[in-house]
Formats: structure tokens, C-alpha cells, sequence
């Protein structure tokens, strides 16, 4: 995150010419419940660390529908052991709507994504059989290639590819709130960082160099962008 100090939101920035068809980049303005986290010389130069009670919402970015290729790359940092993590999502609560939308989770450690139109019985997700370090930084990428199915998604982690078990593989209807289906809230869901309503944040945790593609990476790409 090129970043400037902690306050009330961030923004999705036009991605510059690099070779990937990347759509934006998360740079801080400013962030509502993160705060600022200035990096070493191992690591990112700025992320933003979580409480596991607060998030921040991205505005601009991330809106995808369930027949969309798309991709996210990060840097995460888990400091503390947990059940349950959120790390990245677009959805408006986990209970309240079932999680409609795609979310990347630590799960007992392990990544895990997904999307879902009605969780558990309307989705595709995956998780990784390897957990990740704790106080140390890894770059993980996620991929999805709009084939509503559970094979569609990939895992990697420092650039290879994750061995992954399969969770979900029923996607039948899209992932997106719409008023037509009696969704609250429409048009106002946004891709938030760290945690989420009625959900496990990511305590004491860090996040930086969040990437957002409209395309599914190739594992040579997944590779280049760590």
C-alpha cells in the first residue's frame, strides 16, 4: 500500500502498464478501522495491521460476477494462531446473507476461497492443505476462471501452486446482491480488507500490496507477480 495515514477509507487506483492485465491496485488514502503499519527492509514498506474487530472497504473495486475471470494478489502476515480468518471478501455479512460474493479466508491457517450464491448449499471453494507461517510474510494469489466450477480456482503461495482439497463445487446462480431477489443494500456492498460484519477478523495481522486482476493468472504469471 503506497499509503498515507489512517482515517477513513481506501481506494482502488488505475493499475499502471506493467504487462499483466491488472485492473487496480489498493492504495491507502486513508483507512476507517486499519492502521498504518510501516514495514522493514523485509518486507513491504507500508500495510495496514489489523485488530480482528475492524476492516477496511476498498471502494471501486472488485465487483465480479460468477461467470467473471478474475485474480487478487497479496502480501499477508499472520502474527497470532486462529480458527478462523478473513482477509479479503466482497459479500454483507456472513450470516445475514448467507456470504453471497468471494471471500479468501484462513482456515485453521490454511487459505481458503470461494464464491457463493448461498452458502453452503449454492457455492465453489477450496481450501489449501498447507497453512501459512506465522510472523512471516507471504504472497498468495488466488485465481478464478468464471467456470462456476470448484476446479475453476486456484491457490499459490510465494508464486507455486497450493495442493488444495475441494469444499463446494455447486455454483448455479450468480454472486452479486440484486433488488430483484430481495437483497438489502444493493449496489452498496464493497471489497473490504481484514474482517467482516458477524465474522472473525484478522487479528494482529498485516496486509500489503493488494492486486486485482480481471483475468485469471496463469501460474507463470502467479509466479512473476510474487
Amino acid at each position: 500500500f503506497p499509503g498515507q495515514s489512517a482515517g477513513t477509507g481506501v481506494a482502488a487506483q488505475p493499475a499502471p502498464d506493467n504487462g499483466f492485465d491488472l485492473l487496480a491496485v489498493i492504495q491507502i488514502s486513508s483507512a476507517e478501522a486499519g492502521e498504518l503499519h510501516l514495514g522493514s527492509e523485509s518486507g513491504p514498506r507500508f500495510a495496514l495491521r489489523f485488530s480482528g474487530d475492524n476492516h477496511v472497504l476498498c471502494a471501486g473495486a472488485g465487483e465480479f460476477r460468477r461467470t467473471d475471470a478474475f485474480s487478487f494478489c497479496l502480501r499477508v502476515k499472520p502474527t497470532a494462531s486462529q480458527n478462523r480468518a478473513v482477509l479479503l471478501h466482497r459479500s454483507r455479512a456472513w450470516t445475514d446473507s448467507g456470504s453471497r460474493g468471494y471471500e479468501l479466508l484462513l482456515d485453521q491457517g490454511r487459505p481458503f476461497f470461494g464464491l457463493s450464491h448461498f452458502w453452503p448449499g449454492n457455492a465453489v471453494a477450496v481450501r489449501a492443505k498447507q497453512s501459512l507461517p506465522l510472523d512471516a510474510w507471504s504472497h498468495l494469489a488466488v485465481t478464478y476462471d468464471g467456470s462456476s466450477r470448484a476446479a475453476g480456482l486456484r491457490l499459490y503461495l510465494d508464486g507455486e501452486a497450493l495442493e488444495s482439497e475441494v469444499v463446494r463445487d455447486r455454483l448455479t446462480k450468480d454472486i452479486v446482491h440484486r433488488a430483484e431477489w430481495g437483497d438489502a443494500e444493493v449496489g452498496t456492498v464493497a471489497l473490504a480488507l481484514g474482517g467482516r460484519f458477524r465474522d472473525s477478523g484478522f487479528k494482529h495481522g498485516l496486509i500489503a500490496d493488494v492486486q486485482v486482476f480481471d483475468v485469471a493468472l496463469t501460474a507463470p504469471e502467479a509466479r512473476t507477480a510474487a
